[in-house]
């Protein structure tokens, strides 16, 4: 690119690929007539890398695709001489996919992390819970005479223990990543 008018003096031909022209094309046309400097905040930058000649190393920032989406893009540039013209030489990479892969990377850390943290919550909670049952059961069986109305709390206590230590069986598959089988087993 020229410093004075911003007019590419020649670009490669994976940049006209990413402008979505032919490279004929783009030589010798100005810079911000290509769609992918529509983004505000990177023509902005580009714009004073022009008038500074400040180099540029590793910038992320956004380009804009074909249609109304835009892309993660790295720039680099660097001031130079061509004779006697001030020129930049801007490199664009397009890491949309790689940023992608990276969001998608964050999202299964984090699912791993939910899931550990659900695996601890699950073990700690069923020894709650086996400690509640265990008393339960033995003030049930050190119940003696009719009762009933004590003796049906204690066994609604014991009911819903059994169906929290469910839950957190059902955690504990969570955590651990699989599809739960469970299958008849002859003790």
């Amino acid at each position: 690119l020229t410093r004075a008018n911003g007019t590419f003096i020649d670009v490669n031909d994976r940049f006209a690929e990413l402008a979505g022209m032919k490279r004929e094309a783009i030589v010798g046309g100005a810079l911000f007539s290509l769609p992918l400097w529509a983004v505000p905040e990177t023509r902005a930058r580009i714009e004073q890398l022009l008038t500074d000649g400040v180099p540029l190393r590793n910038w992320d920032c956004r380009i804009a695709g074909m249609g109304k989406e835009t892309r993660a893009a790295m720039l680099s540039a660097e001031s130079f001489h061509l004779g006697s013209e001030a020129c930049v030489l801007l490199m664009t990479e397009d890491i949309s996919e790689r940023a992608n892969l990276e969001g998608q990377l964050r999202q299964v850390q984090k699912m791993d992390a939910i899931g550990q943290l659900a695996a601890g919550v699950a073990h700690d909670f069923n020894n709650l819970l086996t400690i509640i049952q265990g008393y339960t059961q033995m003030v049930l069986v050190m119940q003696t005479g009719e009762g009933g109305v004590i003796r049906e709390a204690l066994e609604k206590v014991i009911s819903a223990t059994q169906r929290a230590a469910q839950l957190t069986g059902q955690l504990l598959t969570f955590s651990r990543k699989q599809v739960a089988q469970p299958k008849p087993l002859d003790l």
